[in-house]
């Protein structure tokens, strides 16, 4: 059998193993990628195909953020990442439950403290005495001991928690959960409209749009009046929240296309228009994988496609956030 008929089969295999994207066939990966591998070191214009079909591979193989399980629905983040649904709904959960904890303890710390307090003058010791308190001094500092110390890991559990959550609605593609303390932060920070200076009718605005790939992080809201809101989504008039509500859904509709034409090994077609361009070019790419790619000039970074590109004849990054009218091909 010729090389490059053998070099085909193998190609084949490969996309036929796509469909089988359980994680509990991992040994059918491994040995259609050992077959590419050996076949390689017989015939060296594989090479790419083996690196693309890896590529494609190791990209479909995504985890939640969360609960670190494989998932393959969801709901998809600025980064081009996916986390369940149910993981968000329970994530925020936890985040109200650890609060509650540590109110809680707060409130019954500082009544044992005023007990105890209070215990330590005669005319509470006589109101104790009439209350008939079976608690005396030293057992009090016992008790205030213990819940300051579960308070403490209480604390620690929030602080975690809310870690993660903040990590997670940065990325979100739509308001997140705590999006009132955001603007509250954006208020501090700001004070006034960052266009005009005007100090009324203060709006949160997302400097880059989360429909292009914008995040919820701190550093990408301002604040603006609502004429100079307006100005930006050149909209007469809109709520404020009204108007970026859903806007990232867009841009998660890219992610997804993408992800599906990896999976099924299929092309996707776009138009697409470079930072130095005034107009929209059709683009043709095999799609690799979904990539971040840093910034040069600051620490953001920009979710790109990574793939063949037919035009070029050459593997390019394409900014989802640049594309227009994308479809599979």
């Amino acid at each position: 059998m010729g090389t490059s008929r053998r070099a085909q089969e193998i190609n084949e295999a490969i996309k036929d193993a796509r469909k089988l994207l359980p994680p509990s066939r991992d040994e059918i990966w491994r040995q259609v990628q050992a077959e590419a591998r050996d076949e390689t070191s017989h015939n060296p214009r594989t090479v790419a195909q083996e690196t693309r079909a890896n590529a494609s591979l190791a990209s479909l193989r995504v985890t939640c953020p969360i609960c670190s399980s494989f998932i393959d629905e969801g709901a998809y983040l600025a980064n081009g990442s996916l986390v369940h649904r149910a993981c968000l709904v329970n994530l925020q959960a936890s985040v109200q439950t650890a609060d509650d904890n540590v109110n809680r303890d707060r409130e019954a710390l500082a009544s044992l403290k005023r007990e105890r307090d209070s215990q330590a003058t005669f005319f509470g010791q006589f109101k104790a005495a009439i209350r008939g308190s079976k608690k005396d001094p030293q057992e009090l500092d016992k008790l205030v001991n213990d819940v300051q110390r579960n308070l403490k890991e209480l604390e620690e559990t929030a602080v975690s928690r809310k870690a993660t959550a903040t990590a997670i609605y940065d990325l979100l593609l739509d308001y997140p959960p705590d999006w009132r303390e955001r603007t509250k932060a954006v208020h501090d920070r700001d004070d006034v409209c960052t266009s005009c200076g005007r100090s009324r009718d203060l709006q949160v605005h997302h400097v880059t749009p989360l429909g292009r790939g914008g995040t919820n992080r701190i550093e990408n809201l301002t604040l603006l009046c609502e004429r100079c809101h307006r100005r930006e989504h050149n909209v007469r008039s809109f709520s404020g929240r009204g108007i970026t509500s859903g806007a990232g859904t867009a841009f998660a509709e890219r992610i997804q296309v993408i992800s599906r034409a990896i999976k099924a090994g299929a092309d996707v077609e776009f138009l697409y228009r470079k930072p130095t361009e005034e107009s929209f070019h059709k683009r043709v790419v095999t799609p690799f994988q979904l990539t971040e790619v840093n910034h040069e000039h600051d620490s953001e970074t920009t979710l790109c496609l990574k793939g063949f590109c037919h035009l070029r004849h050459d593997d390019r990054h394409f900014a989802l956030k640049r594309m227009r009218s994308l479809r599979i091909h």
